[in-house]
């Protein structure tokens, strides 16, 4: 797992894994989730 920060829009990035995504999916206003094509 890999965490960073960004000050410039008070934002932090959560990597649980490599890879490449292919749609992001809108949790809530304030939280979006990559994934790949299985859903993962």
């Amino acid at each position: 797992m890999k965490l960073k920060y960004d000050p410039k829009v008070d934002a932090i990035y959560i990597e649980l894994g490599k890879g490449r995504y292919s749609q992001t999916k809108k949790i809530s206003d304030t939280v979006m989730v990559d994934q790949d094509k299985k859903g993962a």
